[in-house]
Parts: structure tokens; sequence; C-alpha cells
């Protein structure tokens, strides 16, 4: 298999995730993140299969472009459903930008189980984020069985907004019989036995599902609402305990060489208690805990293993965006508002690095890194300064210093060009 590399430069940038000025801000990018994924992989046939904190960018501002920006028959975004009006197609604009498709695959049909494609079967992504099936290499998570959760239903105003906007056909499309799961048949409950799902879920081919991105964006999200800061927030000391662990848990996460069946580490982060799962988070944010905790609860189950798959590949899609439109319906006059770009620190402030397929680097060579690395950009950063000062152009062969990224202890408000490399199988 022969890889192209081609360098895209596109005109639209936007902020990370750490830079959102309220939690309600950040959850409509999240909500938008997985309707750009599922356009893209239906209507453009390419799965992106990274989808992490660095790639989905908020806040975008939008580059010029000739002719009309969004697809005619573009979805209804968070912004239409909370309205309850469509906007025309030409303004339709998502408030997130999705960026870097350098791992993404160019499906042959419009569906995920088309496993006779090779890179469809490779692994990849940022390990952080990246979905425990993909990670390990073999179809992963708790047994889906007739206890497992249904499709969220939604009630009063969400409902009335969700069916004004996208309408009624699917809403119910999606909807559970009594005998389903996000509209599949689970394991019957002699075979749901966890040694039974582990013999299954060697012996099964292992493909990169849409669902599997759908859980990296359920990732990228705990990742960046546990780190912001509520405007008049102190941190305590049992949040910072909590918060400590579960981001060392994040930073040391890494993809296996080879395919397994142990346990994901990240595990440890969802199958808490309520009340347990609160502790990392302010106590302002405590609803978005328990709604970060009802998310999991649908992210964990492992869809692959069912008796029969769900029909529709975006079914995990669907209960995240709904739980997330339940949500912002019920808190629209409570929006958390948060300290713009200020991230709680932690023992381990420096994010996980997005790195493609498997790492084991240890802890110790990660912070070497990133200290080497550290210098090296404070240099740059002396560079570019002393050379704005002195108002003096770059010599020949002298490489641009480049801007950060991402500033991890200050206000984080450095923009993020949308260059990345796009390949493409030949």
């Amino acid at each position: 298999m022969t890889r192209i590399k081609y360098q895209v430069v596109f005109p639209d940038t936007g902020y990370n995730l750490a830079v959102a000025k309220s939690v309600n801000d950040l959850l409509k990018t999240v909500y938008d993140a997985p309707e750009v994924h599922r356009m893209l992989a239906s209507a453009r046939k390419v799965l992106h299969r990274d989808m992490s904190l660095f790639n989905i960018l908020m806040y975008p501002q939008w580059g010029d472009c000739l002719g009309v920006r969004c697809m005619e028959h573009s979805p209804a975004l968070i912004d239409d459903v909370l309205s309850g009006q469509i906007r025309p197609h030409e303004d339709r604009k998502a408030r997130c930008v999705v960026i870097d498709l350098d791992s993404s695959v160019q499906l042959t049909t419009s569906q995920a189980n088309a496993i006779e494609q090779e890179e469809l079967q490779s692994r990849t992504g940022t390990p952080a984020y990246v979905a425990r099936a993909v990670s390990n290499g073999v179809p992963y998570g708790d047994p889906v069985t007739t206890m497992s959760k249904k499709m969220p239903l939604l009630e009063g105003t969400a409902k009335d907004l969700y069916i004004k906007v996208l309408g009624e056909e699917r809403y119910n499309k999606y909807n559970d019989s009594s005998d389903a799961v996000h509209g599949g048949i689970p394991l019957p409950p002699l075979r749901s036995a966890s040694e039974v799902v582990l013999e299954k879920a060697e012996e099964m081919t292992f493909y990169h599902r849409w669902e599997y991105d759908a859980e990296s964006v359920f990732w990228t999200m705990y990742s960046a609402l546990i780190r912001v800061t509520p405007v008049n927030f102190e941190e305590t000391e049992t949040t910072l305990k909590n918060l400590s662990h579960a981001w060392k848990i994040f930073r040391d996460h890494s993809i296996p060489s080879d395919p397994t069946t142990a346990p994901d580490t990240r595990d440890s982060l969802i199958s808490l208690t309520r009340n347990k799962f609160r502790l990392a988070f302010p106590p302002v944010m405590e609803l978005v805990a328990d709604l970060l905790l009802e998310l999991s609860w649908h992210v964990s189950a492992s869809y692959a293993m069912m008796e029969k798959l769900p029909p529709y590949d975006d079914h995990l899609h669907e209960a995240m965006q709904r739980l997330i439109v339940r949500y912002l319906v019920k808190n629209q006059d409570n929006p958390v508002p948060l300290v713009f770009g200020k991230r709680r620190a932690v023992n381990f402030p420096v994010p996980p690095r997005p790195v493609r397929g498997p790492r084991n680097d240890t802890t110790e060579e990660l912070q070497r890194t990133e200290e080497r690395e550290g210098k090296q950009q404070q240099e740059r950063l002396l560079v570019a300064i002393h050379a704005k000062q002195t108002g003096s152009s770059r010599c020949r062969g002298q490489k641009r210093p480049r801007e950060p990224t991402e500033d991890v202890d200050g206000p984080g408000s450095k923009l993020r060009r949308s260059s990345r490399l796009l390949s493409r199988k030949k």
C-alpha cells in the first residue's frame, strides 16, 4: 500500500477547546463535531480516524472562499436546533472546525463494515483520545445486554425543538424497540459472560467503525471539561487530587504494540459511582459531570460484539447529541462562565502529544521530550521577538520561528492554523 502526502493549507482557523468562554459554548462545539464527522463519512465517504483535542477547534474564523461554503444538503447544527429554526444552507456554519485528515480513509461505501479495506484494519489515533477498541486492536467494551443503556429519549422542550428542526422521522428512526439497544440486538444472557465475550473479540476481525470516532469525541470532551476553570472557582485539595489522578491516567495512556484484550487504563475513569465521578470537577460543574457520566454509559458498550449490529453507523453520534441537547435546553440560563484560556493546574500540566500509531514511551521519556521541545520553542520565540524588535528579516536558509499552537499555562489564545497533511491512498 502506497500513500502520497499532500500539503493542504486552509484559510479557516479556530481555537483550542481549552479557551472556551463557557461550558455551554464547549458543549455546542462538541455537538457539532459528530455532525460534521457523520456528514464527512456519509456524503464524502471519508472516515476521519483521529478526532482529538488537537483536531477539533472552536470559535471558528472562516476564511474567504469562492462560491457557497456549505453543501446544499448540509445538516442542521446545534444553533438551528436550539433556535427551533433551520438557517439557509449558505448561513449554516458549524461551531467547530475539524482538521487533520492525514489519518483518514476514503471509504469504498458509506458503510463502516467494508472490512475488505486494508486501511480500516490498521490502528491509528492520538493515544489519550483513541477509542479503546482501536487502541487494543480488538472489539472492546462492556457486553451489550438487555440491561444496557438504550437510545436516549427526549422530553418537553428538547424534544419539541429536535422534532421541529430535524423531523419526527429522524427521531423515530433511532429510537429503540423493546428488545433493541441502539437499534441492534444484544447478546443473550448466557453469552454475555466476560470470558465468552473476550474469546469472541479475539476471533473477530478488527476494523475502524464510525462509533470509534464518536468515542474519541467523548474522550476529547472529557479531557477539555475536566481542565477548564469556572469563574470564581478555588481549587480544593480534594478536587486537585482527583483531577491530577484522572489526568495522569490520560497522559500515561499508550497504544499497545500488538493487539490485546487487556483492560484499557481509561476504564477506571468511567467506572466510578456518580458521587466519586463528580469529585474531579468543580462543584458548579456537577451537572456537567453527570452529563459526561451518562455519555460514558453509551460509549463504554461494545456494539461490535452484539448479536445483531446497530443498523445505523452513526447511532452513537445520535445518542451523544441527544444527551447534549437535553443538557443545553435545561441549562440555557446557566452557561457556567469560564476564565478564558485558564486551565486547572495539575501534576502533569502538558496534554498528551498528537502521536499516530502505537507508542510505548514511559512517563519519564515523555517528560524529557516535552522539556527539550519546550526549550526549543522558547528559543524560537526569542528569535521571533528579537527579529520584531530589530526589524531584521530572517537570513536565507533560516527557519521561520513557529508560534506555539497551544499555551498550556497561559491564556492559550493562540490561533491554530488548519494546515495539515492530507493523505490519500494511491
